[in-house]
C-alpha cells in the first residue's frame, strides 16, 4: 500500500511525494505523518492512499504517524487542492492555511448539527458580531488556549455559528450549511502572501463542496465579484446632500472650501479625507489645467506645454494648512477610517480633498475603486449630512453614480466597458514579479503560449509583468524567482 504525502516546508515541487505504508500501520487521508526526506525527517500530510505498491522507483516507507486521526476532512483536502491549482502554489503550502496551530486534543466528531460561517473584513467587526450574537469566534489572532478551544468546538460539531475574518474559511467544519460574507469589496479579503488567494473565490468553492447556502452582502462589490456571485446590494437610506468642486478651476485648498469649513457650526463633526497619507505626486499644466500622473514632469501629456507644476499631496501638510486657516476641530484621515464601525464615526460634513487618486492611474479598476471610496464615505455621513467631492473629473460616471448611490447602473456601465476592453470578469489577470536579489539586469518577459498576453515590464521595488488570458494554466510552469499573484489588488 502507498500514500501520497504533501511535505511541509519544502515548496519547490508543487505535487505530493509517494511513500510506502508499513505493513503494521493503517493510514487515512488527512493524517499527519513523519517521512524521510533526503538526510532529514519531515512532517507531511497524507493526501491519498492506494492499494497498489508498484512503482518504477524504490519507495521509502514513512517513519511514523503523528496524528491518531485525520486533522483535515475530505472536503478540506479537496479545497486545498483547488487552492493549489487555482493559485499555482504548492499543495503543502495550501494545506498549511488550514493548520496555523494543531490542538493537542482532537475531539470526536458529531456532525448532526448544521454549522454557519459569518465573515467580516476586520477583527474588530468580527469581534463586535461575536459579542452581539451567540457564536464561536475563530482566527489566527486568538491566543493559543482560545484558538484551541474554538478549533475543538468547531471540529467536534458543538459550535453552531462561527464568526471570523478570512482565516475562518479554514476552520475544521464538520457540517457547514450556510456562509455569509460581508463587504466583499474590502482589500483585506485579499491575502498578500503566497498563495495570494481571494477570499470570495475560496468561499464560493467551499460552499459548493459543502452544499452550503452562500450569501454575499455589500454596498459596492467588485465588478468581477458581482459577476461571480449575485450579491445582496445594501442601500444607503439616510438623506444627504453633495457638492462637486472642479479642481481644474480651483486649488485643492481653495477659498470656497475654506469659507465652507469656517461656516460649519462648531458642534458639527467634520472629516477631511485624503485617500493616502502621501500621494505619488501630480502634474498640473498651467496652460490647459490638465492634471495627470506621468513619469515625465517636463511636458503636459494633454497639450504638450512645458508650463507644468509638480505637486505632492501630503495629508500632514494639508491638515496643518487647513487647521491654520479654520482652527482645530476637524478630523483628518485616510482609508483607516473605513476600518472602524460606521456607527461610531458619523460626520455632518465630509470633504474629499482629491477623489482622483485612482482615476489618475491607468488601471482597469480605477473607476470601481473610486465608486467604492465615495460610497464608503457616504456611509459615514449623519442624516442630512453633506459630502464635498473635489475632482478634476466632475462628470466621471464613477463619481456621479456614486453620489446617486446607483450601483446597478455603475455595474452595467463598467461591465460593458470591460467586455469591450477584455478585462475581468471576461478574462483573467496575473501579476508576475521577478524576485532575484542576485540579478542586476531587468528580467526578460516569461515565455508563455500565444493565448496569454504579457504586458510590461513595469517598474517597482521588483520588476513585474502582467499576464492576461482566458486560461492561465501555463503559468504553472513558472518557478522561482518568479512570484505569481492571480487576480492582484493592482496592476
Amino acid at each position: 500500500m502507498t500514500c501520497e504525502v504533501a511535505i511541509f516546508g519544502f515548496t519547490l515541487r508543487p505535487i505530493p511525494y509517494t511513500y510506502l505504508v508499513p505493513d503494521n500501520l493503517a493510514v487515512q487521508p488527512g493524517q499527519l505523518v513523519e517521512v524521510p526526506f533526503g538526510r532529514r525527517k519531515s512532517r507531511g500530510m497524507v493526501i491519498s492512499t492506494s492499494s497498489s505498491s508498484e512503482s518504477i522507483f524504490d519507495l521509502k516507507p514513512f517513519t511514523r504517524i503523528l496524528s491518531a486521526q485525520p486533522i483535515l476532512s475530505t472536503i478540506q483536502l479537496q479545497l486545498a487542492r483547488w487552492i493549489s491549482q487555482t493559485y499555482f502554489s504548492p499543495l503543502a503550502e495550501a494545506i498549511e492555511l488550514f493548520l496555523p496551530r494543531i490542538p493537542k486534543v482532537i475531539p470526536p466528531v458529531n456532525s448532526s448539527q448544521d454549522q454557519e460561517l459569518i465573515l467580516f473584513p476586520t477583527i474588530d467587526q468580527a469581534t463586535s458580531a461575536h459579542n452581539s450574537y451567540p457564536s464561536i469566534i475563530y482566527g489566527t489572532h486568538l491566543p493559543t488556549q482560545e484558538f484551541d478551544h474554538s478549533w475543538q468546538q468547531i471540529y467536534s460539531g458543538v459550535a453552531k455559528a462561527i464568526v471570523g475574518t478570512r482565516s475562518a474559511l479554514f476552520a475544521p467544519f464538520c457540517n457547514l450549511k450556510k456562509i455569509t460574507i460581508f463587504q466583499t469589496e474590502s482589500d483585506l479579503y485579499k491575502d498578500e502572501r503566497r498563495p495570494y488567494y481571494r477570499t470570495l473565490a475560496i468561499t464560493k468553492q467551499l460552499a459548493t463542496l459543502c452544499g452550503a447556502e452562500l450569501k454575499a452582502i455589500s454596498y459596492s462589490p467588485r465588478i468581477q465579484d458581482q459577476y461571480l456571485i449575485n450579491h445582496e446590494i445594501k442601500k444607503i437610506t439616510h438623506p444627504f446632500s453633495y457638492q462637486v468642486t472642479d479642481l481644474k478651476k480651483t486649488p485643492i485648498i481653495g477659498s470656497t472650501l475654506l469659507d465652507t469649513l469656517k461656516k460649519t457650526p462648531s458642534s458639527a463633526r467634520t472629516l477631511i479625507f485624503l485617500n493616502r497619507k502621501s500621494d505619488h505626486g501630480s502634474l498640473t499644466c498651467q496652460t490647459c489645467k490638465q492634471v495627470s500622473y506621468t513619469n515625465d514632469p517636463s511636458l503636459c501629456p494633454n497639450c504638450g506645454s512645458s508650463q507644468v507644476k509638480f505637486k505632492i499631496i501630503n495629508l500632514s501638510t494639508l491638515s496643518k494648512k487647513i487647521t491654520d486657516q479654520i482652527g482645530p476641530g476637524a478630523t483628518f484621515s485616510t482609508q483607516q477610517i473605513f476600518f472602524q464601525p460606521p456607527e461610531k464615526n458619523r460626520f455632518d460634513t465630509i470633504v474629499v480633498l482629491s477623489s482622483d487618486t485612482y482615476l489618475h492611474h491607468n488601471s482597469f479598476n480605477a473607476g470601481e475603486k473610486t465608486f467604492q471610496m465615495i460610497t464608503n464615505l457616504i456611509r459615514l455621513l449623519s442624516p442630512q449630512g453633506k459630502i464635498i467631492i473635489q475632482t478634476a473629473f466632475p462628470q466621471h460616471p464613477s463619481i456621479q453614480l456614486a453620489l446617486q448611490t446607483n450601483y446597478d447602473d455603475f455595474y452595467h456601465h463598467e461591465l460593458t466597458a470591460r467586455r469591450e476592453a477584455s478585462y475581468p470578469p471576461f478574462t483573467n489577470l496575473a501579476k508576475l514579479t521577478y524576485r532575484d536579489p542576485k540579478s542586476e539586469q531587468p528580467p526578460d518577459p516569461p515565455r508563455l503560449p500565444i493565448n496569454i498576453e504579457v504586458l510590461g515590464p513595469f517598474d517597482g521595488k521588483n520588476p513585474y509583468f502582467v499576464a492576461r488570458g482566458q486560461d492561465l494554466k501555463a503559468l504553472e510552469s513558472l518557478t522561482r524567482p518568479w512570484v505569481l499573484d492571480i487576480d492582484p489588488l493592482s496592476i
